[in-house]
């Protein structure tokens, strides 16, 4: 289920303090993250923000990555493949209450979507969050912009370089 570790660095090498007991893992598809996710860690995770039926739909295929301290979910998020060159992480929850801080959380699953993200060829990655995120600078700090500003939503993105080609 899982593809490693969250390491200490981010997908663009920024060095980060990864607290002992911090885990991020790649999961597959939904259906597998739900077994983790359960619906009071949703709760607790999301706030009043638990996903109606439209959005459970759209979870249902999508690839999530879960953040764990000392194996209790702290945060996640999910995407779904899309166009070349081109994906969407259309659910971001992070614990605010999260007993190593929710900097760290945060830069870990994001180092991780990112790591994805290039792993799969693309270039651009669009965030979608609430707009009452409590997380806006925490993005902006790793890099990203807001493109898109809505009474409800906060669009942000941010754009890859692709790694040359090693074999060159």
């Amino acid at each position: 289920m899982s593809r490693g570790g969250a390491g200490n660095r981010s997908a663009t090498g920024e060095a980060g303090a990864i607290p002992p007991g911090l885990a991020v893992q790649y999961i597959d598809r939904w259906s597998a993250a739900s077994q983790l996710l359960l619906l009071s860690t949703l709760e607790r995770l999301c706030g009043k923000d638990v996903p109606n039926d439209a959005r459970q739909a759209q979870l249902s295929v999508s690839h999530v990555i879960v953040a764990t301290y000392h194996d209790a979910p702290m945060a996640c998020v999910t995407y779904k493949p899309g166009a070349a060159g081109v994906r969407v992480a259309h659910e971001l929850w992070v614990d605010a209450n999260a007993p190593c801080g929710i900097v760290p959380v945060t830069g870990a699953l994001l180092g991780r979507l990112e790591q994805e993200v290039i792993r799969s060829g693309c270039s651009k990655l669009f965030i979608v969050v609430s707009h009452t995120t409590p997380l806006r600078r925490i993005l902006q700090t790793q890099g990203y912009t807001i493109t898109l500003e809505g009474a409800d939503l906060l669009w942000f993105e941010k754009a890859f370089h692709p790694e040359p080609d090693r074999a060159a």
